[in-house]
């Protein structure tokens, strides 16, 4: 009799597991980046290259935050993250307050840096791409707001204004 106390008890956690499980299963988790098409991220930018300077990389499930100096001022964070859609949301933090502030200014400097960056080294030399590819926004851009660069691709430009500076955030692969 106390096996079968035993035996049912057991059928009975096993069976509230398995629909447990089950349950878990049909959620739509999402993947981890090493699971997706293009692998486990790697760093995109190095201390070999010139001018780049306190490099580090951090990789984790389901992003990957890179972040270094580039020349004296300018220090830049990288995040990547995204499977099957990849987004790469650029961080330039600039320590000065321009006289300017709308979002063609902030478009071209997002330009400017992207060329900048493209020369570093050949590794990187795509990201000029990247920057024709956002030179001529379209007329009613709204900072923050992801425009349309390409079938299916998007960009975002923004800024967050501080007393000592500006944070210029760049996403390329933005989602509608």
């Amino acid at each position: 009799c106390l096996n079968r106390y035993k035996m049912s008890r057991l059928f009975f956690y096993f069976f509230i597991s398995a629909i447990a499980l089950s349950a878990c299963g049909n959620r739509s988790a999402p993947k981890k980046l090493e699971d997706c098409p293009g692998g486990k991220p790697k760093p995109v930018f190095s201390e070999q290259m010139p001018g780049v300077s306190g490099h580090r990389f951090i990789a984790e499930s389901y992003s990957a935050t890179e972040e270094f100096t580039l020349g004296d001022s300018m220090a830049i964070t990288l995040i990547q993250s995204g499977c099957e859609q990849p987004v790469q949301e650029f961080r330039f933090s600039l320590n000065y307050l321009p006289e300017e502030d709308n979002p063609v200014f902030w478009v071209g400097k997002s330009v400017d840096i992207l060329y900048d960056l493209s020369n570093l080294s050949a590794e990187v030399a795509p990201l000029a791409a990247w920057a024709q590819a956002i030179e001529a926004p379209p007329p009613n851009i709204i900072l923050g707001e992801p425009f349309l660069i390409q079938q299916g691709i998007y960009v975002s430009v923004d800024r967050i204004r501080a007393a000592s500076g500006v944070i210029l955030l760049l996403t390329l692969g933005a989602q509608p």
